[in-house]
C-alpha cells in the first residue's frame, strides 16, 4: 500500500534497494526462517519496503526449543528470527512488519498513523498473528506439544482445525472493513 491506501502494483526487483541504502548502512538484516513459515510474509515485507536481507533457510528438524542455530537469539526457536544491524533480535512477524514500516515510511507498507484504514489494518494485523498463526502453530505438528501421543494429538490438530475454520468464517463476516484497504 502507498501512502494513500493504494496497493503498490510494483514489487522491487532483486538487488534493486535505491531509496533505502542508509537504512541498512550500519550492518545487515538477517532473517532465519524455514520453507512453509512465517518468516516469507516477513520476507515479502522487506522487498516491499525494498530493504537488503540476508536469509537464512533453516531445517524443520532445526526449529524449536532444541534448536542449535537459535539458542542464543530466540530460545523459543521460533522462525522468523530477525537479527537488526546493531545485532539486536527481533521476533513475532507482526513487530517485524511494524518496524520496516517505521524505518521505510513511504514503501507503503502500513498505512500512515493519520490514513483512515490504520486501525483496521492494526487490528487484523494483530487478529493474524494472535489468533489465526497459532491455530497453525499447534494443529500442524501436534506431537511436539503433546510428547508423541497421537490420540491426543489427532484431537488437537482437528481442534485447530475447526477453529482456524471458525476464524475463517470470522474474516468473510467482517470482509467489508477488509475490502476496504487500498482504496
Amino acid at each position: 500500500m502507498d501512502r494513500r491506501g493504494e496497493i503498490r502494483a510494483d514489487p522491487p526487483r532483486g538487488g534493486d534497494f535505491k531509496g533505502n541504502e542508509a537504512v541498512s548502512a550500519g550492518g545487515n538484516y538477517r532473517l532465519y526462517g524455514a520453507k512453509g513459515s512465517g518468516s516469507m510474509i516477513v520476507e515479502a515485507a522487506f522487498g516491499i519496503a525494498r530493504i537488503a536481507v540476508e536469509t537464512i533457510d533453516l531445517d524443520w528438524d532445526d526449529v524449536g526449543w532444541q534448536s542449535r542455530t537459535l539458542a542464543d537469539l530466540n530460545p523459543l526457536g521460533q522462525v522468523p528470527t530477525l537479527v537488526l544491524p546493531n545485532d539486536g533480535v527481533m521476533t513475532e512477524s507482526a513487530a517485524m512488519i511494524l518496524h520496516l514500516a517505521d524505518i521505510a515510511p513511504d514503501c507503503g507498507l502500513v498505512p500512515a498513523p493519520t490514513h483512515p484504514q490504520r486501525t483496521a489494518f492494526l487490528r487484523w494485523l494483530v487478529f493474524l498473528a494472535s489468533a489465526v498463526y497459532p491455530t497453525f502453530t499447534y494443529g500442524d505438528d501436534p506431537k511436539r506439544w503433546l510428547a508423541g501421543d497421537e490420540v491426543a494429538g489427532k484431537l488437537l490438530r482437528e481442534s485447530t482445525d475447526l477453529r482456524s475454520k471458525g476464524l475463517g468464517s470470522s474474516v468473510r463476516r467482517s470482509r467489508r472493513s477488509i475490502s476496504t484497504f487500498g482504496r
